[in-house]
Formats: structure tokens, C-alpha cells, sequence
């Protein structure tokens, strides 16, 4: 079987954004006859539990970037046979994947924010937003938007519950702190549901004893479509979560939780398959409470939310990535 390496970082601190998507992708990968195995760096506790959960085989780097960091990652290569790799880290730069294509590497880079592609063989941008026109100094393959969305498969096979519960998720981190404000301010809604929070994004402060509405604070758990299936309606920041909620078929409003995902979820919304409340630290707390409301009064509009968002999302983006990768191998 062939290999791949794929560096991916992550913490509890800065999310599991990156290591998400590549775990879909791995899979992807394997189901072509490539394993893949991960090259992390910073690595916590969390994100060890998290690769080892899912059987995946990593190695740990001293080294974030530069000239050390790119010869122990040819080193890593060699000693597992792979002659593709794939970068989803900003900490790399331009000379990193040089020094990478001048061991022999056949590289493919992870891009959000147009600016780590340079010397790559492939850039990959699934996200709604991904211009290609941007990309109009890149001489390599370039593979665009959702349809190439980077998330587990089993999203599409989702149905949302008929009973109204409600999923909070603000990503892996919470950075922001702004779980326990969102569900104070979603308790005061005037309707029938109860709200299910992921514990990955919870901040963990107060003690919600005293929600009108019932309250679950559920683990951060490897099977995300099944907790998906356990919910009517999200409320999720704009990472990847939209791309799996849009999926998934479930109708999701998105609170900003970091800026570079705004052109996202703005996009999302033009598109019809979500609501956008705006940047967390920009809305008061009653404009926030007046989108919430909006938002879970008027169901009638989840149907057709859910329509848009599994026809821009179809759950078969990592084969397609995948597909393009392993052809790339033989010819190195």
C-alpha cells in the first residue's frame, strides 16, 4: 500500500479544525490504497487522544518550521516509504515546501486564506468562499471549493430529528469564551426545544441549573454524525462544523467566532443554506438574542436551508481529493 504523510497541528488552545479535515481526508485516502500516516507539531494530550482514537498513526516534530523542521520532515518520509505529502499548517512557508520539492517530495498544500500554496504540485481551498481566480499565479493543480469539501463521508447520510433540540457549538476551543453567553441568551427564546451543547466548545463557567429550556452538555466524540442525528437546528461558529452541518441536512444559524471565517459564512448565507448573526464581538446581546429568536421561530425555512446546503455539500469531497492525490504518485 502506498504511503502519505500529512502534517496537521492542533490544540486544545487552537482548535481541531486542521486535524478534522485531514482525518476525513486519510480515510479518503485509504479507500484509494494509501495510508496515511500524520506528522504533528505542539502536540497536546488532546490531539494525541484525538489521532489515537481514531487509529491513526503519527509522529511528533520538534520543529514548527524552517530548515530543521523541512529535513525531519523528508526524514519522516523516507522512513515511511512516502513519496506524497500534505500540509494543512500555517506555520509552513514558501522556502518549507521548496526544500520539500527539492527532496523529491510531490506536494500538496491545504489553503484558506491564499497564502500557503506557493510551490506545491496541488492547492486544495474547500471552502464556499474559494476563488479560483486567486489562485491565477499557481502553475499546479488546484482544486476549489465545497465540492472538494474535506469532511467525513457519513454526514450525508444524516437525517435531522423531528424533535426540537438544538446544537451549540462554537468549535474545539471556545476561544473566544462565548459558549455560556450564547445559551443564556438562547434560553431566552420563546419557543419548545431543548439545546444540546458540544463539551469541546463549552467554557465550562457557570452552572446552568436554572435554564427554562433543558440543557445537555455532551462530549466531544469521534462520531459527530450521530450527534448530529440527535438535533433539529445548530448554532455553530464558521469553521468546518458549517460544512458538516450543511451536509448533515441541518439548518444552522453561524455567530462569528473568527474573523477569517467571516467571507465564509457570509457566503453561506447569501447561498440560502444558513443565517449569519455577525462576529460575536461585534453584536450586543440583544442583537444576538433577536437572531437567535428569529432563527428558531421561523422553522418553516429549515426544509429549503437544508435542501441548499446538501447540494453545495454532497459528503463525497474527500474521494474527489483523494482521487486527484493518489494519480499523482506513480508519476513521481
Amino acid at each position: 500500500m502506498n504511503k502519505v504523510l500529512i502534517r496537521a497541528d492542533g490544540s486544545r488552545k487552537s482548535g481541531f479544525g486542521h486535524l478534522s479535515r485531514m482525518a476525513a481526508l486519510s480515510a479518503a485516502m485509504e479507500r484509494k490504497g494509501c495510508r496515511a500516516v500524520f506528522i504533528t507539531w505542539g502536540a497536546d494530550d488532546a490531539v494525541r487522544g484525538f489521532l489515537s482514537s481514531r487509529g491513526l498513526a503519527f509522529i511528533e516534530t520538534p520543529h514548527a518550521a524552517g530548515e530543521d523542521g523541512a529535513r525531519f520532515h523528508l526524514k519522516a518520509m523516507e522512513s515511511c516509504g512516502a513519496k506524497l505529502t500534505i500540509l494543512d499548517s500555517y506555520q509552513l512557508d514558501d522556502p518549507f515546501r521548496e526544500r520539500l520539492k527539492e527532496g523529491g517530495a510531490v506536494v500538496a498544500a491545504v489553503d484558506d486564506i491564499y497564502r500557503h500554496y506557493s510551490r506545491a504540485d496541488v492547492v486544495i481551498n474547500h471552502n464556499p468562499s474559494a476563488d479560483r481566480a486567486r489562485y491565477a499565479d499557481f502553475s499546479g493543480r488546484v482544486l476549489a471549493g465545497p465540492q472538494f469539501a474535506l469532511i467525513n463521508q457519513a454526514f450525508a447520510d444524516c437525517r435531522p430529528a423531528l424533535s426540537p433540540v438544538v446544537l451549540v457549538t462554537l468549535g474545539g476551543t471556545d476561544a473566544l469564551a462565548q459558549t455560556d453567553r450564547v445559551l443564556r441568551l438562547l434560553d431566552r427564546v420563546d419557543e419548545d426545544f431543548n439545546i444540546l451543547a458540544l463539551a469541546g466548545s463549552y467554557s465550562g463557567g457557570e452552572v446552568f441549573s436554572g435554564l427554562k429550556h433543558p440543557l445537555e452538555i455532551a462530549p466531544f466524540t469521534g462520531d459527530m454524525p450521530g450527534l448530529f442525528s440527535r438535533c433539529s437546528a445548530a448554532i455553530t461558529g464558521g469553521g468546518i462544523t458549517c460544512m458538516e452541518l450543511a451536509c448533515a441536512g441541518l439548518p444552522f444559524l453561524i455567530v462569528l467566532t473568527d474573523e477569517y471565517q467571516r467571507e465564509n459564512a457570509e457566503t453561506y448565507a447569501r447561498n440560502g443554506v444558513a443565517e449569519y448573526s455577525g462576529a460575536l464581538w461585534e453584536k450586543s446581546d440583544e442583537e444576538l438574542f433577536a437572531s437567535f429568536s428569529h432563527f428558531l421561530s421561523h422553522p418553516q425555512a429549515w426544509g429549503e436551508m437544508a435542501r441548499k446546503g446538501r447540494a453545495l455539500v454532497d459528503g463525497k469531497g474527500a474521494d474527489r481529493v483523494a482521487e486527484e492525490l493518489a494519480a499523482l504518485i506513480p508519476r513521481v
